[in-house]
């Protein structure tokens, strides 16, 4: 599970960075990623609330990567999946 959840991490902020300013919602990623939007929603959650790589604001569609993709390692993605931080 882990594993698939970090290809899919990846995937997201991959997509957030190259497109930096459109409002990707839940719906467009997931169809990009070919799941449901819920868990897309699920990860980016995990990604705000255990490690701060994404913002949200609520009400407002679209999430925006809170630091520089050269800032963000694969151990702060597998971390921010996993739980361990």
């Amino acid at each position: 599970m882990i594993n698939t959840r970090l290809a899919v991490a990846i995937h997201v902020l991959s997509l957030i960075a190259s497109r930096p300013s459109d409002e990707l919602t839940s719906d467009y990623i997931a169809s990009s990623v070919n799941t449901n939007p819920v868990v897309i929603r699920r990860i980016i959650s995990m990604m705000k609330k255990k490690s701060g790589l994404v913002k949200t604001h609520i009400g407002v569609a679209g999430t925006t990567l809170a630091k520089k993709p050269a800032d963000i390692s694969l151990l702060d993605v597998y971390q921010a999946g996993s739980g361990t931080k």
